[in-house]
């Protein structure tokens, strides 16, 4: 009885560690390759990215190891379902009377019934195909955020790793760019802007994004560590690397020369620079020379590096850009639809339909440079209201994510700040810009988000939980009780769900079968 008790102990431990490394390490890889090769406008190597990402997927849903927090079915299935809906029902065919009571389908019905046409695959979407293209690239962001959510604090910090060291891989690339004079061996795509920094990214407004969306959560780990030191002033080799790592993510945000990346990285840092007033408070006062000093060294490579294309950027007239441009027009394609949207993926031959006013221009427009826009064009109302539901949601998250690390200096509390204050970022640079739509970004935002829903130190607080108990290590029975109890190793005890369930903390094999 009692050597069957410890076999099922160490079988199951032994799976769960098992089944960890398996999601974690499927984690890491599929962020990797989506974080170097998702960074253009759908590009071959995004759809490769579906294989993996479904692999991924099925294994997140059926992954289970004792200890394993269960977290609420609509984290595990809503959230994901809520982002793969629209663009199934809008792939979907559909009966040829319904596709013509959709309202804007009666001039291209016409068309196509004056060309002797009948339409293949009549679909709430304009072009099936491409929001069939829209449904499996999106599979790439729900697997990353469904394993985030389901895998242990270490391997979620070991993904924030890797997307600093990818960040930073595109830093140095990004600077090689601008030094170079627009050598096109050192670019990724094809029609670049010049001697301009983007990284592995095909736009370097998105690489910026992307740069600015890391620094809090560097911030968050430095912060991290501050706080694991006691308020020390001395500092640790990591949280000098941390620092350092910020310094280049702020450079590499104004050697991409964008306007609006450098107007968050201005708001990020402001953001930042309070969150550490507020975290020294916390834990008592403490020399602020080492941030100083990081501060001049990043207005001196500023200055020496990236400042002059910067300002020359900065020098144009913003009533000047185009975007106004995309906007009106795109807000006339989009009210032909009264609401419906077009289909997910659409835009470009939505964008056709207004003839002569995007005929006349000497430009591929493919985007609106508006995430908002361009969903409403192409989602309609239901996308929008989604969307906007979500992004409530998440701010209320947020909100109790800073009420809780307020009370209580928790590593899960402080990523989830972080995680919110870069979703921020992405959202208002979606404003004037597309970042959503790049599978790199996609990927990094749905890990954001499993931070912030799965952070238990905000879920405690929006239950009016207590701050945190002393100890939540169950009281554990005395030797020879514990060890004929089948109840405290069976397969759901408590004894499980903490790190000291193991039976070699409390005595070997050898010793128990000689009592």
């Amino acid at each position: 009885m009692r050597t069957e008790s410890f076999g099922r102990l160490e079988g199951s431990t032994e799976r769960r560690y098992g089944l960890q490394w398996v999601l974690g390490s499927g984690l890491l890889a599929l962020c990797a390759a989506a974080w170097l090769l998702g960074g253009g406008p759908g590009w071959r190597g995004d759809a490769w990215l579906a294989i993996p990402a479904v692999l991924l997927l099925y294994v997140a849903l059926l992954a289970r190891w004792p200890g394993q927090p269960d977290p609420p079915v609509w984290q595990r299935l809503a959230v994901p379902a809520s982002v793969l809906v629209l663009p199934l029902v809008q792939w979907l065919p559909l009966p040829l009377w319904l596709w013509h009571a959709l309202p804007g389908r009666a001039p291209i019905a016409l068309a196509l019934a004056q060309a002797g046409v009948t339409p293949a695959h009549p679909a709430w979407s304009i072009t099936p195909q491409r929001t069939e293209a829209a449904f499996w690239a999106l599979s790439v962001p729900v697997a990353v955020y469904l394993a985030t959510l389901l895998l242990p604090p270490l391997w979620q910090r070991r993904v924030l790793v890797l997307a600093l060291a990818v960040g930073l891989l595109n830093v140095i690339l990004g600077l090689a760019q601008l030094q170079s004079g627009g050598d096109p061996a050192l670019f990724f795509y094809w029609g670049s802007d010049g001697a301009v920094a983007e990284g592995v990214f095909a736009n370097r407004n998105h690489l910026a994004s992307f740069l600015v969306a890391l620094i809090p959560m560097a911030m968050a780990l430095w912060l991290d560590e501050r706080a694991g030191a006691g308020g020390s002033s001395r500092w640790s080799l990591r949280q000098s690397v941390l620092v350092l790592a910020m310094i280049f993510l702020a450079v590499g945000v104004t050697a991409t020369q964008s306007r609006s990346g450098f107007a968050l990285l201005m708001g990020v840092l402001v953001a930042c620079g309070l969150w550490v007033m507020l975290q020294q408070r916390a834990l008592g006062t403490v020399s602020n020379r080492w941030l100083q000093s990081a501060l001049v060294i990043t207005v001196l490579l500023i200055v020496q590096y990236t400042l002059y294309g910067l300002l020359q950027r900065l020098g144009a007239d913003p009533l000047d850009d185009l975007r106004w441009l995309f906007a009106r027009q795109s807000l006339r394609v989009a009210a032909l639809t009264h609401g419906w949207g077009w289909g997910i993926g659409s835009f470009v031959q939505a964008y056709d339909l207004i003839g002569d006013a995007s005929a006349d221009q000497a430009f591929y427009v493919n985007h609106v440079h508006n995430d908002y826009l361009e969903l409403w064009l192409e989602g309609g109302v239901v996308a929008v209201l989604a969307v906007g539901l979500a992004i409530a949601f998440l701010a209320v998250r947020w909100g109790r994510a800073i009420r809780g690390w307020r009370r209580a200096d928790g590593t899960g509390s402080l990523l989830a700040v972080g995680a919110g204050l870069s979703l921020l970022a992405l959202l208002l640079h979606s404003l004037v810009d597309y970042p959503l739509r790049t599978t790199a970004i996609e990927a990094y935002a749905a890990f954001l988000t499993a931070l912030l829903l799965g952070d238990r130190g905000a879920a405690a607080v929006g239950a009016d939980a207590p701050p945190r108990a002393a100890s939540t290590v169950p009281a554990v029975a005395p030797l020879p009780l514990a060890a004929n109890d089948p109840v405290l190793f069976s397969e759901s005890s408590p004894l499980l769900l903490t790190p000291v369930s193991h039976p070699s903390i409390f005595f070997s094999r050898k010793d128990f079968h000689e009592k």
